[in-house]
Formats: C-alpha cells, structure tokens, sequence
C-alpha cells in the first residue's frame, strides 16, 4: 500500500495538479491571452523544440535492446483492438451517423502518449522510462494515425483522396520533428558518438518542458460543460479506452513476455485517454468534432479514477 501511496503521490497528484492550473488558465485569461491561443502556442513549442530534444536526450543514452520493438509491437497491437472495440460499442453509446462512429473509433484507438503518458511513466518508473513513452509514440502510434487514423477519419468523414494520398500520409510523418530527433539520436546511439556535456545538459534542460507544457494544454481543452451532452457516450468509450484495452495489453505482454517494467510501462500507456491531434483528422475530414472533443475531456477526467487501479495492480 506504501508503493501505491508514493505511485499516487508520484504521478496523480502532480498530472492533476498541473492540468489544473491549465484549466484556471482557461477559466480566468491571464494577460488576457485566450486558452486556445496559449495552447497553440506551447503545442507547437513542444512539437518544435521541447520534444524533440527530450527524444534527443532520452535515446542517446538508452539501452537498445528488443524492448525497441516490443513496445510499439504492443502499442500498435492496443490501437488496432481498440479501433475494433470502438466500432463494436457504437450502439450502445448510443449515438449514430457515420461522423459520430468515425468519432468514437478515433476515441477508443488513440491514446495521449505525450500529453499524460511520458509525465505518468517518467513519475512512476524514473525520467528514463520516458524512453517506452516515446518507443510507442514515435515507432507505433504516430506512423498509425497518420495511416490508420487517416483512413477512419476518411472512410466516415467527406470523401478527399487527395489528402489520404500515400505521398500526403508520407509528407505528414517526414514533417514531424521527434522523428527526425529519436532516428538521429538513435544513429549517435548506435554508432557510440558522445555529445559535449554542455549540449547533452541542454537538450535534457529543454525536454524536461515537454511534460509540464503537454499537461498545461490538457488542463486548458477541458470543458466541463460538454461532458453533459453525451454522457452515456462517455462512459461506454472510458471503459473501451481505459480499463478494456490495458487489460488486453496486460495478458498479451505477460503472457509473451512475464512481468516487467517494460510491460507495465505499455500497459500504463494503453491506460490514457484519447489523444488531442485526434482533433485535426476529426476536423480536416468532417468528422463530429463536437462529440470526439467530449469524448476526450469524459475519459481524461475519468482517468483519474482508473489510474490509480491500474498503479495499484502494476506498481503495488
């Protein structure tokens, strides 16, 4: 019980904590600058400049072993099952409509692995542990909502083959900064290449923003008056999204693997709540932003709820 106190402690308390302050942001406009405007804004500081050099700083010094392929490996097996299980539960969630069910597969499939997942792992497990975080977003789920995610959004959203073309799909994932820091960091790590001190303490000075930044925005999306409107939605996609997944993660990783670290990081990552770029394709393809938005605030105030079991069950 003592583990699980400080797992609590570590992790929840600190991710409630700063959202919270996101969320005030939002509700009183310091400066007078808008929510929408200041999340913009440190979204693209920590797409530009705070993730990449965490990326940078993370994989210079891991340990390359199989667990580079086993996290993703698990991480696109939990989006794969949870696209599936979205489009199972559409009826009883009780919406209909082709925008609404490419909205409620887009919820059940993709989780925050940046936003919520590096802050709860790196609290949980040591700032190393950022290292599954990022396994799983760049290796797993990033080429997969740019490919799958895309074709969701396209196949129950208006019809342009023109932006779901595979040379889009490509430009979009060639265009994204921590792709280009976690493969050029990972040429240094192979080829045994040791930064200067001073460079190495920078980039892990600005990755360390990347957390605080990404929980920052999560606080200032939040709209509790949404939550009202589709409640019985909410609750169906939250137990697809964080308790149905993670359990299936959970057998298959230690039923291939046995109990680790590794396993119970990736389980921890199955476990967050919808991801907030599933906003673009929801809004480039025509798909209901309004109910995916909602979707997204409902489980993430639930998570707070369901992580603590999951700390219990994994961390305990």
């Amino acid at each position: 019980m003592n583990s699980l106190a400080g797992a609590v402690d570590q992790a929840l308390v600190p991710v409630m904590a700063v959202i919270f302050c996101g969320y005030i942001w939002r509700r009183l406009t310091p400066a007078g600058i808008d929510a929408l405007v200041m999340r913009r804004v440190l979204g693209a500081l920590v797409m530009y400049v705070t993730y990449p050099a965490l990326a940078f700083s993370v994989i210079t010094h891991a340990d390359l072993d199989a667990e580079m392929l086993w996290v993703p490996g698990l991480t696109v097996f939990s989006i794969f099952v949870g696209a599936l299980l979205g489009r199972l539960v559409v009826p009883l969630a009780g919406v209909s409509g082709r925008a609404e069910i490419g909205a409620v597969i887009l919820a059940c499939g993709f989780g925050n692995l940046i936003s919520m997942g590096i802050p709860v792992v790196a609290a949980v497990f040591g700032v190393a542990a950022s290292r599954y975080a990022i396994y799983a977003d760049i290796m797993g789920l990033a080429p997969l909502l740019w490919t799958l995610g895309f074709w969701i959004a396209l196949h129950f959203g208006s019809s342009d083959s023109e932006k779901a073309s595979p040379s889009a799909l490509l430009g979009r994932i060639l265009k994204l900064p921590p792709i280009w820091a976690f493969f050029i960091a990972l040429g240094f790590n192979l080829a045994g290449i040791s930064l200067p001190s001073g460079i190495d303490k920078a980039a892990d000075m600005v990755g360390q923003a990347t957390m605080p930044c990404m929980l920052l925005t999560v606080g200032m999306s939040l709209s509790l008056a949404s939550v009202r409107r589709y409640p019985r939605a909410i609750a169906v996609v939250a137990v697809v999204k964080l308790m149905l997944i993670p359990a299936l993660v959970l057998l298959v990783g230690e039923f291939i693997l046995g109990s680790s670290e590794m396993v119970s990081a990736t389980v921890i990552l199955a476990a967050m709540p919808t991801m907030m770029a599933t906003i673009i394709l929801s809004e480039e393809f025509g798909l209901n932003t309004e109910l995916l938005a909602t979707l997204m605030v409902g489980n993430t105030l639930l998570f707070f709820g369901t992580l603590p079991f999951w700390l219990y069950l994994l961390v305990a």
